[in-house]
């Protein structure tokens, strides 16, 4: 804000010496597009007060209004990247249960394959069992 009111009572200095006459009008619109672009990052109170000082009443609502336009941009942007950011995680999210339902599906399908060779074998032991010869030592 010091920097505001340093290049507002340069303007004012140059104010002075275009009423004398010595004044470069290139110095005053360098001057004051410098201090446009450093009011307009100001809260709008600081630029009403700045206002109030230049005595550039009609610059003040142009001032506000590229203040606002450019927090609407930023907002806009910090909107965008968190959108992004959802997105990216929906999609990580709907990968993660397509995998998670993948191996459900697939544990199935080796549970199913041992069920099935557990009764194979069972079946294997089973006819072993009574095909085998009864031995008893006496």
């Amino acid at each position: 804000m010091g920097l505001g009111f340093d290049l507002l009572h340069k303007l004012e200095r140059k104010a002075k010496a275009k009423q004398n006459g010595s004044d470069n009008q290139s110095d005053n619109e360098s001057l004051l597009r410098e201090f446009e672009c450093l009011v307009i990052e100001f809260p709008e109170d600081v630029i009403k007060v700045m206002k109030a000082e230049a005595g550039v009443p009609d610059k003040i609502e142009e001032w506000i209004d590229q203040k606002r336009l450019n927090e609407q941009k930023e907002e806009g942007e910090q909107m965008s990247v968190l959108r992004e950011l959802y997105d990216n995680r929906d999609r990580k999210l709907e990968d993660y249960d397509r995998m998670v339902k993948k191996i459900s599906k697939a544990e199935q399908r080796a549970n199913q394959i041992q069920e099935e060779k557990d009764r194979q074998i069972e079946k294997l032991l089973e006819h072993i069992r009574k095909s085998e010869p009864d031995f008893r030592l006496e």
